[in-house]
C-alpha cells in the first residue's frame, strides 16, 4: 500500500480526535457552569430570606384572600427588585371559598363516652351555615366499599372513610395518589347515596392532631354535603370506638363558597439573546391553603423558580432562549391558573419548548420526573439522559413520571415537562396542615434544589430538549 493510500484513514483519524476533543472540551466547559451554580447558591443563595418573608410576614394565602394579594405584591417585587425583563400580572377568575371561624365536631356518644374531633372542613364546600348537624357513623375502608355498600346503610347517617395512607411505596407520592380519591372523590359518591355528611381520614403519613385540608370534587351548582378531613389520632379513636359499637357524632362549620373572584399569575421573564421566541418557564403556585404557612406547598417551589433564573445571571450566563418564572394561581382547589396560562400560551407567537416546575417541596433533590407527548419523549429521555455524567456527582437522576398540575397543560402542545423530585419521606407529614410552616425548611435544602432547577435550565437552554 502507497503511502497516498494512508491519507483518507489518516483524516478519519484526526476527525475523530478533534470531535472527541470538542466533546471533552464542552463537557468540561458545563460542569464548570455546574459547579458554580451550585457554589452561588451554597454561598449567595436568597431564596430561603424571600420564603421567611412569605411565609412569616403573608403566610398561608388560598385563592381571593387578603394574604394571597399581598403576597403577588410581594413576589412581584422580588423579580422588579432583580430587573427581570419583564414582570406582570396576568388576570383570571378564581374560587373564592372561606373556611368561617368556627368549625367543630365531636362524639357525642359511644362506647368510649364524648370526645372532640380534630377536623377541617374540605375546600369548596359549604358547611353547616353554623348549626351543628348530628348522625350515626357509619364506617368504610374504601371508596370501592362505599360503592358496593346498600344505600338503605347509608341514607340519613354521616359517612367515614378511614383508609389509610398506602405507606409501601417509597416514593410517597404514589401512596397519596392511590389514597387522596377518599378526599377529592367521596363527597360526591357519599352524597348520592344519602349521606347527611362525611369524614375522611387525612391523607397523610403523620399520626398526630393535625387534619390535613384539600379539595373536593364538586359539580357546578351541585347540592352539597358537609365534608370533613379529621386527623389520624381522631381517626383511630373513632374507629376503634366503633369496633365496640355504635356512634353519635356532630359537626358544625361556617364554610362558604363565594363564587369567581379576581385571581392573578405572577410572571417574571428573562429574554433570550439569539432565540428568545423559544420559551422555558419555569414555576411553582402562589397560593396555598388557608392554615399552616404554605413553605413546602408551595413557597419553596415560588423561591425555587426565581432564584433558579437569577443564580444563572449572577454566575454570568446570558441564555439564547427566554426563561419565564410563573407562579400561578389557585393550583390548590381549582387551577384555574394554569388554565389561563395554557390558553396564553397556545395563542401568543411563541414556542415553549420546555416547562419545570416545582411543586414537591423544598427537601433535598433526587432529580426530576420527565414528560411528554408520546412522539416527543423518546428524544426528551435520550437528551436527558445524555446529561447523567454531569448530574450525577450532584444526586439528580431522571424519573418517567408526573411533572406537575399546573404544567400539565401545555403538554399537549409538545411542549417537554419536568418536575424537580425532591426525597418525599417528610413531605406528607406537613402538606395541607398546620405542620406546613417555615421552621420546616432547612435552609441547605431549599437552596441545593434551586441549584438543581438552574442546571437543567442551563443545559435545556444551551442544547434544547430534542
Amino acid at each position: 500500500m502507497n503511502q497516498s493510500s494512508h491519507k483518507p484513514l489518516l483524516l478519519v483519524l484526526l476527525l475523530f480526535l478533534c470531535l472527541e476533543n470538542k466533546g471533552q472540551a464542552q463537557e468540561k466547559s458545563d460542569s464548570i457552569v455546574i459547579h458554580n451554580i451550585y457554589h452561588s447558591m451554597l454561598t449567595e443563595g436568597q431564596g430561603y430570606d424571600w420564603l421567611r418573608i412569605l411565609c412569616l410576614n403573608i403566610g398561608h394565602r388560598i385563592s381571593g384572600s387578603e394574604q394571597l394579594a399581598r403576597a403577588d405584591t410581594y413576589m412581584k417585587s422580588i423579580m422588579d427588585s432583580l430587573h427581570f425583563d419583564s414582570v406582570w400580572l396576568q388576570p383570571c377568575k378564581v374560587p373564592h371559598w372561606v373556611r368561617g371561624k368556627e368549625e367543630e365536631g365531636s362524639v357525642i356518644s359511644s362506647p368510649f363516652g364524648s370526645f372532640p374531633i380534630d377536623l377541617l372542613t374540605l375546600g369548596n364546600v359549604n358547611g353547616t351555615n353554623g348549626n351543628f348537624i348530628k348522625g350515626q357513623i357509619i364506617m368504610v375502608k374504601s371508596l370501592e366499599e362505599l360503592k358496593l355498600m346498600d344505600d338503605s346503610r347509608i341514607k340519613g347517617k354521616i359517612v367515614f372513610i378511614n383508609k389509610p395512607f398506602e405507606e409501601a411505596h417509597l416514593n410517597t407520592f404514589q401512596g397519596y395518589s392511590n389514597t387522596v380519591p377518599i378526599r377529592s372523590s367521596g363527597m360526591g359518591l357519599a352524597m348520592q347515596k344519602g349521606a347527611i355528611a362525611i369524614l375522611v381520614r387525612s391523607v397523610t403519613t403523620k399520626s398526630d392532631n393535625h387534619p390535613h385540608a384539600g379539595g373536593t370534587r364538586i359539580e357546578d351548582n351541585a347540592y352539597q354535603i358537609p365534608a370533613f378531613a379529621i386527623s389520624l389520632q381522631s381517626a383511630d379513636k373513632i374507629a376503634e370506638a366503633l369496633g365496640k359499637g355504635p356512634c353519635e357524632v356532630k359537626l358544625k362549620s361556617n364554610a362558604l363558597y363565594l363564587g369567581l373572584t379576581d385571581g392573578y399569575n405572577v410572571i417574571g421573564e428573562i429574554k433570550g439573546d439569539s432565540l428568545p421566541e423559544e420559551i422555558i418557564v419555569l414555576g411553582g403556585h402562589i397560593d396555598s391553603w388557608d392554615v399552616g404557612q404554605g413553605a413546602h406547598d408551595d413557597g419553596a417551589g415560588c423561591v425555587h423558580s426565581i432564584e433558579a433564573v437569577q443564580v444563572l445571571r449572577r454566575i454570568g450566563y446570558k441564555p439564547k432562549r427566554t426563561l419565564r418564572v410563573v407562579l400561578f394561581v389557585n393550583e390548590e382547589n381549582g387551577v384555574a391558573g394554569a388554565i389561563q396560562y395554557m390558553k396564553y400560551a397556545t395563542q401568543a407567537p411563541e414556542k415553549h419548548i420546555m416547562a419545570i416546575e416545582s411543586d414537591a417541596g423544598g427537601h433535598t433533590p433526587t432529580g426530576f420526573f420527565i414528560d411528554a407527548r408520546a412522539d416527543k419523549f423518546p428524544p426528551f429521555q435520550s437528551k436527558v439522559n445524555s446529561w447523567n455524567d454531569l448530574l450525577s456527582p450532584y444526586l439528580l437522576k431522571f424519573f418517567p413520571g408526573h411533572s406537575g398540575a399546573d404544567i400539565g397543560f401545555l403538554k399537549d402542545m409538545g411542549t417537554c415537562l419536568a418536575g424537580l423530585a425532591p426525597d418525599s419521606q417528610r413531605y406528607f407529614d406537613y402538606h395541607h396542615s398546620e405542620n406546613d410552616t417555615f421552621d420546616k425548611v432547612n435552609k441547605r435544602e431549599l437552596h441545593i434544589g434551586t441549584a438543581a432547577i438552574a442546571s437543567f435550565i442551563y443545559l435545556t437552554d444551551k442544547y434544547g430538549c430534542e
